[in-house]
């Protein structure tokens, strides 16, 4: 097998990671985050980033095959399992499937503006926030199934400036239609597992 170009895997490997996370979701771990619990809302320097260990990783593109084919959503017992707590997911088809489908024919593309506008959706943050956020959460379910919505990528607290080693376990919200399962790893909290 004839390997890409590296300058062609490393534009690739930050939208892959980020789907990545929804295993890591799952298991409450947001290890690749750049950004802490209580830090800025810009993403850091490239000076900052180049030294994150996650940019230090050589991948085969045995790994960056594997990470494409990883789904950007999962149904499980009832649970809509996300990265992200956003809408944006469904721009991108109208079933778990065509979502799976879609964002993993995006990745493997290799085209830059359809990356780029792939990222942008799936890694904004809190749309099931606020007022709005159990209409939100409600338009997700009533689309791709369950009864719950858990995610990870907005750390617990961060929202109210609590810092990530006062988590403790996950947090409801939007009226117990959401569950974040993310207590900042990377930012010194715990690594929550958690039991559906």
């Amino acid at each position: 097998m004839k390997r890409k170009p590296a300058a062609a895997r490393s534009k690739r490997f930050l939208v892959i990671m980020k789907f990545l996370l929804w295993a890591c979701t799952v298991l409450a771990q947001h290890q690749f985050s750049l950004r802490s619990a209580s830090g800025p809302s810009r993403p850091p320097g490239r000076a900052t980033r180049a030294r994150a260990p996650i940019n230090q990783w050589q991948l085969s593109d045995h790994h960056i095959d594997w990470l494409v084919r990883r789904p950007a959503m999962a149904l499980v017992a009832e649970h809509l399992l996300l990265h992200s707590d956003v809408v944006g997911y469904r721009q991108w088809g109208q079933t778990v499937a065509q979502v799976n489908q879609r964002v993993g024919q995006v990745l493997r593309s290799n085209e830059p503006t359809e990356l780029w506008q792939l990222w942008s959706d799936l890694t904004r943050r809190y749309d099931f926030r606020e007022d709005a956020g159990p209409a939100a959460a409600n338009g997700m379910l009533q689309q791709f199934g369950g009864r719950r919505i858990m995610h990870g990528h907005s750390v617990i607290g961060e929202s109210e400036g609590k810092e990530a080693a006062e988590n403790t376990g996950a947090k409801h919200y939007a009226d117990g239609l959401v569950t974040v399962i993310d207590a900042g790893l990377p930012a010194g909290g715990p690594c929550l597992l958690v039991e559906f």
